[in-house]
């Protein structure tokens, strides 16, 4: 017999462990993707209140990051503390999340100076011009006298003084 008619393919089964923390890295890596090119997307140059939050408003830029932080940190120490998740491990999960929601929103409440700045977003073009056309002919006066105009002076004028 040859051996590969011998040999018996190994199955190679990935534990419920491994396969959450795969997906879960993934996700992370996407959503950590997304959430950096909403932050620091570019705005128009020379106009200011464009772009994405970091530029328009990098106190609350600076609040959600700091919070997310705070989060990965909470989750990395919950996750290695508990190991058993079907009952007190959700509910810590659950209620670390929450307060530090909480605490996000009041910090964003009680920031000195205030967490968002208020800018006009500046065109990025002028607004055209208003002509003024008009459809009729310009009128003379009624009056018959013949409308002057001042003839501009020339060096060769006797109004301008010579060296």
């Amino acid at each position: 017999m040859s051996p590969s008619r011998t040999r018996r393919p190994v199955h190679r089964h990935r534990s419920r462990r491994e396969v959450i923390t795969a997906v879960g890295g993934a996700a992370a890596v996407v959503l950590g993707t997304a959430l950096m090119v909403w932050l620091l997307r570019p705005g128009t140059p020379g106009a200011e209140g464009t772009g994405g939050l970091a530029s328009r408003q990098p106190r609350a830029a600076w609040l959600v990051g700091l919070t997310l932080i705070a989060f990965v940190l909470f989750l990395w120490w919950a996750l290695r503390r508990e190991r058993d998740w079907r009952g007190r491990g959700v509910i810590i999960l659950i209620g670390g999340g929450v307060v530090l929601l909480l605490a996000a929103v009041l910090a964003g409440i009680l920031w000195p100076g205030g967490l968002l700045r208020h800018t006009e977003a500046t065109p990025s073009a002028p607004p055209p011009a208003a002509s003024e056309t008009s459809s009729t002919a310009p009128t003379t006066p009624t009056t018959g006298a013949t409308p002057t105009t001042a003839t501009p002076t020339t060096a060769a004028s006797p109004t301008t003084k010579g060296p």
